[in-house]
């Protein structure tokens, strides 16, 4: 929440698509500035490329597990089919993302209410639909540390931050639409701090109840 309130005061302040490499150069020493946005810039915009590739192949392994299970285990699908979805749902993201502003913002608006509803109905439905003998207590949940990898402890824990780190580099996003957006200067801020506020409570919550039954699916 810290980062984003950050980039809320930076995005309020001067609202750009530059965003982070155009702050580090308005704001760094001009010894540095040059460097340092160059180095900001394509770390940034490596990390939306890649945000962005893992996003469409969890997606794609996902759909392809769905037909799978649909046909009861009867259909396996290939590397090279989850590649192929993988590389449709690329093409589809570049044609809806090269639409109209007004259909992309109704579409957000859409997706946004979508995702908010499906967190919930899973945070709802889990608890709801497993036996309680195989429910794990609040100490085991909040308290209890299982390593199920070949590293360390230790490094375990170090892996582990690997997935609010993903989260966190998407942090920026409606900075680069602030020349698409209506009153930028309060609308980025607004729409940065209330989207890490809503996935914090939602992506806990979910955690939380994927780990009260986790032992439903994957044993003690």
């Amino acid at each position: 929440m810290f980062i984003g309130l950050a980039l809320g005061e930076l995005a309020s302040a001067a609202p750009t698509s530059g965003g982070l490499y155009f702050w580090t150069y308005k704001y760094a020493s001009p010894d540095w500035r040059n460097l340092l946005s160059w180095i900001v810039g394509y770390s940034n915009t490596m990390g939306n490329i890649a945000g962005v590739a893992s996003i469409e192949w969890g997606c794609a392994v996902q759909l392809m597990a769905a037909v799978s299970i649909g046909s009861n285990l009867t259909f396996t699908p290939t590397t090279g089919q989850i590649f192929g979805v993988y590389a449709a749902l690329l093409v589809l993201n570049g044609i809806v993302s090269s639409t109209a502003t007004r259909l992309i913002a109704r579409l957000q608006g859409l997706y946004i209410v979508l995702n908010v509803l499906l967190c919930l109905s899973i945070i709802i439905a889990l608890p709801a639909s497993t036996p309680a003998e195989f429910k794990n207590t609040a100490s085991y949940t909040f308290t209890g540390f299982v390593n199920l990898n070949g590293w360390s402890s230790g490094f375990a824990v170090v892996l582990s931050f690997l997935a609010p780190l993903w989260t966190i580099g998407g942090f920026d996003g409606p900075i680069h639409i602030s020349e698409e957006a209506s009153n930028a200067s309060t609308a980025i801020p607004w729409s940065i701090v209330s989207a890490i506020g809503i996935a914090s409570i939602l992506g806990w919550g979910e955690l939380a109840h994927f780990l009260i039954v986790s032992s439903y699916f994957y044993g003690d």
